[in-house]
């Protein structure tokens, strides 16, 4: 089936790829994998959707035979393939999708606040259902590093689904500022998060979400973790942890993994009852270019959306 793209999320993920950090994609290629619109045209076996449904697609497409897909886990499926990385993506006007169950129907959300959630929004909610919901009690610290387009969702979905505290940690005040006003509990700039975090203490600090993943952050996000405490590395700044050995804590490393077709729903569920409100801008697609080089700079708040 096609789907006429009417807003399409930018993610760092691209600049990476515009860099050619990232070795899995395949060049040449059309940059997005977060892509909303509405259905332009279905196949014949197609009886699910019809011509002009409002959907959000899944950015990975799997086989469909593997244990993987038969259990909706579809982007760990060994043949999969993401848009804008193995296969053209969604910064384009029209976007062909191989089954239906990929698109997932909008109610009240626009394009341009859902388009964020097919990326941004599974990957953090992944991340906190299995690594905090469940496992931090409430009063325990959760810290997320990182104040762009996944840490603002993170924090919104801490603050709906946990009752941990919330510290966000980011080199931008303005950011910080953004991150306090969606819930977080505490603010701290970059320069003074070492010491901050060893004033709480590492035991109180039961997961960490990394979602810069340079050297400054792997490091002081393994070293803040308490003991059983889970980290999850969601961003790819190229960092490495060095690791000493055992050291009695029984700290968990983990990720990046996107969500699966269940967290996808459920993301979308968070969206539309309002506890995700996704802080974005729209630019046109031409300027896709430039909102590159704008998040280059960090000067993006929130998400970018380029919209045909």
């Amino acid at each position: 089936m096609v789907v006429k793209i009417t807003a399409s999320g930018v993610c760092r993920s691209d600049l990476h790829i515009v860099e050619g950090a990232l070795q899995r994609t395949r060049y040449p290629l059309t940059l997005g994998h977060e892509p909303a619109g509405y259905v332009h045209a279905v196949g014949k076996e197609v009886d699910n959707f019809s011509v002009g449904d409002k959907v959000l697609v899944y950015p990975t497409q799997g086989c469909g035979t593997c244990r993987y897909c038969l259990e909706g886990k579809d982007s760990l499926c060994h043949r999969a393939e993401s848009f804008g990385f193995e296969k053209d993506g969604s910064h384009a006007e029209y976007l062909l999708v191989d089954s239906g169950r990929y698109l997932f129907r909008l109610g009240r959300l626009g394009a341009a606040e859902a388009a964020p959630l097919s990326c941004a929004g599974i990957t953090v909610y992944h991340a906190i259902k299995n690594h905090v919901v469940g496992f931090a009690s409430p009063g325990d610290y959760v810290v997320v590093i990182g104040a762009g387009g996944l840490g603002h969702i993170a924090v919104q979905i801490l603050s709906g689904l946990t009752a941990t505290r919330i510290i966000a940690v980011d080199v931008q005040d303005s950011k910080l500022e953004l991150m306090r006003r969606l819930g977080a509990d505490y603010v701290v700039n970059t320069k003074a998060a070492e010491s901050t975090l060893r004033q709480i203490g590492s035991d109180r600090i039961a997961a960490v979400l990394d979602i810069v993943g340079s050297d400054e952050t792997l490091r002081l996000g393994y070293e803040s973790l308490g003991t059983s405490g889970h980290m999850v590395v969601l961003g790819a700044a190229g960092g490495t942890l060095k690791y000493s050995g055992p050291d009695g804590k029984d700290r968990i490393i983990g990720g990046p993994i996107i969500g699966s077709l269940t967290d996808m729903r459920e993301t979308i569920e968070l969206a539309e009852s309002g506890i995700i409100r996704m802080v974005h801008k729209e630019f046109p697609l031409a300027m896709v270019g430039d909102v590159l080089n704008k998040l280059k700079r960090g000067e993006i708040e929130g998400r970018a959306i380029v919209e045909p």
